[in-house]
């Protein structure tokens, strides 16, 4: 089903008038065809279908059209290489210019993203994008001194709306054969797309999708953050796992909240971020992190450059239960083979199993859920209860650190080096971007939001051992800080005897 029928439908409701759509596609036709034949008036596409070329079609039109969509490549990004790239995207935009030329306004999207591309393909496909939209904005430039002299032309990377989840035939966006859009996901797009015809049409803002600004790095490559991948359709997890089911029962695994893939950066446990740290993370291929850069480039392309972030614990079997979800903050690629990574630790996650769900080149993707601050534990004792739990925190660090600067006994962790309203402040800084899940509207989030901020900033503070035991077995806030109490009360005995 073309987009192009749904596209019509929203303008005509948001317009409040009738809009005609002329779909013109030419299935299965690589690039090199559609510029060949872009002036013939017959175009024999891959099913046998004729249409005539895009430039015959637009000096033949019964009116000149409003604006222009130009999607094409999607037929070329299968073969994409760094060699080929440059040529791909100068044929794309030869395509873009045609509108262009006869003085119609022209949205320029980027080839779809299917989900049957490998992580190679996806982050070569992510670069053809961005020098797609290089070459839009280079043409917007032209136009600067003189608005009136060109039309106006923008760009669209489809992948910042119809992200690729699994292909999951008529359930979803993708159709079983990996490769098309089902009746769903074409519906779907029409309908996002009609806003920025919209724009176009009124020379108004093109809107955007998501609420973080996209961070352009030092290496070009646009990160959004964990919203990215929460905005992903939800995966089965059935279809990867057989004891999901069971885990649903014994309360491991929340049905509130929806289970997705994330690539997993696997370091050593003192590496690991707790939520609300910073960190930055050296990769080399020399060191043997070849899987690693190739996990990057997969979270980039894929999930906004957020990652699993789970301990490499030796001798361990299987993968640990939780981690922290990491979003790429900056991104300075040295070299090919050198990478430095700055991250931010966004929230809990715990896997849906401790094996992996499928291995890409080199890395492994599993099936993850984000742990929620406020769950079942959390709403029976109520915010009053939990806060009292909270002050009980801060006490016993307070007087742990100052035990330690008394016993100069450092091993249970740093409580004395930073006050803990100082970490807190730095935590609450650090993820006031993130949006908290699962809250309910009854709810201050505020108090729930610095709570939960107290217990990263005192989990970050702990032992590289202890840290790793609470954040390989995530939970909730309620809990977390119970076992936080219990800890720092026997740190506190502890240190109280060597005074003794």
């Amino acid at each position: 089903e073309p987009y192009g029928r749904a596209l019509a439908a929203a303008l005509s409701e948001d317009l409040g008038a009738s809009v005609e759509v002329v779909v013109a596609g030419h299935y299965a036709l690589p690039i090199a065809e559609l510029l060949a034949q872009r002036d013939e008036d017959e175009v024999k596409d891959g099913l046998g279908n004729l249409c005539g070329g895009l430039g015959h079609l637009l000096k033949t039109l019964d009116r000149p059209p409003d604006v222009v969509l130009v999607m094409a490549g999607a037929n070329d990004t299968g073969t994409l290489t760094g060699k080929n790239m440059e040529e791909l995207s100068d044929s794309i935009s030869r395509l873009y210019a045609l509108p262009l030329a006869h003085g119609f306004k022209t949205l320029a999207l980027a080839p779809l993203t299917r989900p049957s591309q490998k992580a190679a393909s996806l982050v070569r496909r992510a670069r053809l994008a961005k020098m797609l939209s290089w070459w839009v904005d280079d043409y917007g430039e032209s136009r600067s001194d003189d608005p009136e002299q060109l039309p106006r032309a923008a760009f669209v990377d489809p992948a910042t709306i119809l992200l690729p989840g699994p292909a999951d035939g008529a359930d979803g966006h993708w159709d079983a054969d990996t490769f098309h859009l089902t009746p769903k996901g074409s519906r779907f797009l029409g309908r996002k797309l009609a806003d920025y015809v919209a724009a176009l049409l009124f020379d108004t803002k093109m809107p955007t999708e998501y609420s973080d600004e996209a961070i352009e790095n030092a290496s070009g490559v646009e990160l959004r953050g964990i919203e990215v991948w929460r905005a992903r359709p939800e995966e089965k997890a059935e279809a990867y796992l057989g004891d999901v089911e069971d885990d649903f029962a014994r309360g491991e695994l929340s049905r509130r909240v929806p289970t997705r893939s994330l690539a997993l950066l696997m370091v050593k446990p003192e590496d690991v971020p707790c939520v609300g740290q910073e960190a930055e993370i050296f990769l080399s291929r020399s060191a043997g992190d070849a899987g690693t850069l190739a996990a990057v480039d997969y979270a980039v392309a894929w999930d906004g450059g957020v990652m699993a972030c789970l301990p490499q614990i030796e001798d361990a079997l299987g993968l640990p239960r939780g981690g922290t979800a990491i979003e790429i903050v900056d991104l300075l690629r040295w070299s090919d083979d050198e990478v430095m990574l700055k991250v931010r630790g966004a929230s809990l996650l715990q896997l849906v199993a401790k094996h992996p769900s499928r291995r890409a080149k080199g890395f492994v993707v599993a099936m993850l859920q984000e742990v929620l601050e406020w769950g079942r534990f959390e709403a029976e004792a109520g915010i009053n209860a939990l806060e009292g739990e909270l002050a009980t925190l801060e006490h016993l660090f307070g007087e742990c650190g100052e035990l330690q600067r008394r016993t100069n006994l450092g091993a249970a962790g740093d409580f004395g080096r930073t006050a803990l309203s100082e970490r807190v402040a730095s935590v609450l800084q650090t993820t006031d971007t993130v949006r908290m899940l699962g809250v309910p509207s009854g709810i201050d989030e505020s108090r729930v939001r610095r709570a939960a901020a107290t217990s990263h900033a005192a989990l970050a503070a702990l032992s590289v051992n202890q840290r790793m035991k609470l954040l390989v077995q995530p939970e909730s806030l309620s809990l977390r800080i119970k076992h936080l109490n219990e800890y720092l009360g026997k740190v506190r005995s502890l240190l109280c005897a060597r005074l003794a």
